[in-house]
């Protein structure tokens, strides 16, 4: 039963993931004043990279009875994009992922200005999730690409850190989500 249902979250989450990603781009480069996404079960976390200095924020959601059961340790899924997979992944938690912290890790928020009015605000994840530089030497001097390797240092060194020492968290079940160029990550 099971695997049933990671299937069908599986199929919803591409499809639903596909149709976010396609129009959350305008939402969040658009030149109208909105409200900040509040809510009440998300703790959002701001959070540097302790090498390069890089500002991120973390979308944590802890499990329902996580306040009743103090002696209780969890599973943690972490997973990039946040903004694109936090309704999906906070929605599946109610059926499928039960028991389990998410911990969602937004883009860059101090990124260049200018390139995120350009590209958006979702610029910053060209290079956190790419694993090698672009071949023409304008595309990779803008978006320096090919930083992996360095975005996944700071989710093990200091979102996984900050998250074990806050939380009670189960060291041996852990899990990441991304779609897409934040798939390739790991």
């Amino acid at each position: 039963m099971r695997a049933i249902k990671l299937v069908i979250l599986s199929i919803t989450m591409f499809a639903n993931t596909a149709f976010a990603q396609e129009n959350s781009v305008n939402e969040f480069t658009s030149n109208v004043e909105g409200k900040s996404l509040v809510l009440p079960q998300i703790q959002v976390i701001p959070i540097q990279d302790s090498k390069n200095e890089r500002n991120y924020e973390l979308y944590i959601e802890l499990p329902e009875d996580y306040s009743e059961n103090t002696n209780k340790i969890y599973p943690v899924l972490y997973y990039t994009d946040a903004m694109w997979h936090l309704e999906m992944l906070s929605g599946a938690t109610e059926y499928i992922l039960e028991d389990v912290i998410l911990v969602g890790i937004s883009w860059q928020l101090d990124i260049n200005e200018d390139l995120k009015k350009e590209r958006g605000a979702h610029v910053s994840r060209f290079r956190d999730y790419s694993i090698s530089k672009h071949s023409k030497p304008e595309i990779q001097a803008k978006y320096q690409m090919g930083q992996a390797k360095t975005h996944l240092d700071f989710i093990r060194n200091d979102v996984i850190k900050y998250v074990d020492n806050t939380y009670r968290t189960d060291p041996n079940s852990r899990s990441y989500f991304g779609y897409s160029l934040s798939g390739s990550v790991l």
